[in-house]
């Protein structure tokens, strides 16, 4: 025991957690017929830009500066103390989500300006937010911006950020955390000391070590459907092949009426559902 806490003193990170199942939304929605539909729009796209012979075109490794959505009516200049330089905040008085309204200010203010001449894609999840807003599309149209969205429930895989930002950022985050949670024992993380301790992290995480890594991992730059390994489709294949047997073991037959050993008959749609499943991946046996 005195092991055990010395050893849990001296890393402070581990914690006791339960193991959390993959959702049945994200099994579903990772499939290899919505990863491979992905990447084939995504190579017309850049076909279409000749971007896939210009990767330094694509992609640089540089990060834009964070954009902050907080909660609350009004903006004080106090909240943009400490904050990383060129960051962007926005006010929700509902919660710190982002809006459509929100959206299409980061896309004016933030991201356009800094975007290079010519056609961007820019790619991202297809919140509602993000895309269904008229304005959003006029503007994208007008200032030459291809926005590409990701199947659903597939960003664990698909979404650099996911795969190497967002990680090693709360990661770094927790230590300026509790680091000023020690030497303020009375007080609570505001808005007034988020900047600061957001730039802590953001300076460790967002490297080009990092960017880089997020768009190699998800197979976009470079190019390469192949990098989303194979398991991450496991899941949703095992429950297609389990509903393919729930689906014959529940498929009528039709018998010879007044024989003593009945001979079973095929149905005569199942050459067609076995077509159909071949079709799909499906070996039919």
């Amino acid at each position: 025991m005195d092991w055990l806490h010395l050893f849990l003193k001296r890393n402070l990170k581990i914690a006791i957690r339960k193991s959390v199942g993959v959702s049945w939304a994200r099994s579903r929605g990772l499939n290899k017929e919505n990863v491979l539909g992905y990447f084939s729009l995504l190579q017309n796209i850049l076909a279409e830009l000749h971007l896939l012979d210009k990767p330094g075109n694509m992609f640089k490794g540089m990060f834009l500066p964070p954009a902050c959505v907080l909660k609350g009516k009004n903006e004080k200049a106090e909240y943009k103390d400490g904050i990383p330089p060129g960051s962007i905040i926005f006010m929700s008085q509902k919660s710190a989500y982002v809006t459509t309204e929100i959206f299409l200010l980061w896309l004016r203010n933030h991201f356009a300006p800094r975007k290079p001449e010519g056609t961007g894609v820019l790619i991202l999840d297809g919140h509602s937010s993000h895309c269904s807003s008229v304005d959003t599309l006029e503007f994208v149209v007008e200032t030459n911006i291809v926005l590409l969205c990701l199947p659903s429930h597939t960003t664990n895989y698909l979404q650099p950020h996911d795969r190497a930002l967002f990680k090693t950022l709360k990661s770094y985050y927790y230590d300026p955390c509790n680091c000023y949670i020690r030497m303020n024992p009375n007080r609570k993380i505001s808005t007034l000391v988020f900047g600061r301790l957001l730039t802590k992290a953001w300076v460790q995480a967002a490297t080009t070590e990092n960017a880089i890594s997020g768009f190699r991992s998800t197979g976009i730059a470079l190019f390469n459907p192949d990098a989303i390994p194979e398991y991450s489709c496991l899941t949703s294949t095992f429950d297609q092949q389990q509903k393919y047997y729930e689906r014959r073991e529940n498929r009528s037959t039709l018998s010879q009426p007044g024989c003593s050993h009945w001979q079973e008959i095929p149905n005569p749609l199942e050459k067609a559902i076995a077509e159909v499943d071949n079709n799909r991946g499906l070996e039919y046996k």
